[in-house]
């Protein structure tokens, strides 16, 4: 292969490592718990508040087969925390260091509800670190 013709493949395979997508720093970029800013709204603390969507798209907690109620964990540890202040949010261990901060678009009972682009931004953040299966939620009220 001419000189030239291996400057243009090294060039040409070093600029598509550049498009690939970047999985170096996993633990960095991804989100470890979520925070609920639902101050202004009357919040009740409840043992099993639910996070929805408008759309009516249940967030959280995540019940299904592979995740059923955990009454005892719900009962010892309820299935959200709760703070009286974003700071004090921070600080809850069960977030881990880097947890995602929301506003909820409204409050009805125990159900917190977001607007769409907020539903689909706390889905997207937890698509890789799955802090909802974990209960890495805290509330804020």
């Amino acid at each position: 292969m001419p000189a030239s013709s291996q400057r243009l493949s090294l060039a040409l395979a070093l600029s598509l490592l550049f498009l690939l997508p970047a999985q170096a720093e996993p633990a960095e970029s991804s989100f470890t718990g979520l925070i609920v800013d639902a101050r202004g709204w009357g919040v009740q603390r409840a043992m099993a508040p639910s996070l929805l969507a408008e759309s009516g798209t249940s967030l959280f907690p995540v019940i299904d087969q592979q995740h059923p109620f955990d009454f005892e964990f719900a009962l010892s540890d309820g299935l959200a925390l709760y703070a009286r202040s974003i700071e004090e949010a921070w600080k809850l261990k069960r977030l881990g260091g880097r947890p995602l901060v929301v506003k909820a678009a409204k409050v009805e009972g125990n159900e917190l509800v977001f607007d769409e682009e907020t539903a689909r931004e706390v889905l997207e953040a937890d698509y890789s670190a799955k802090f909802l299966e974990k209960n890495a939620v805290a509330i804020v009220y």
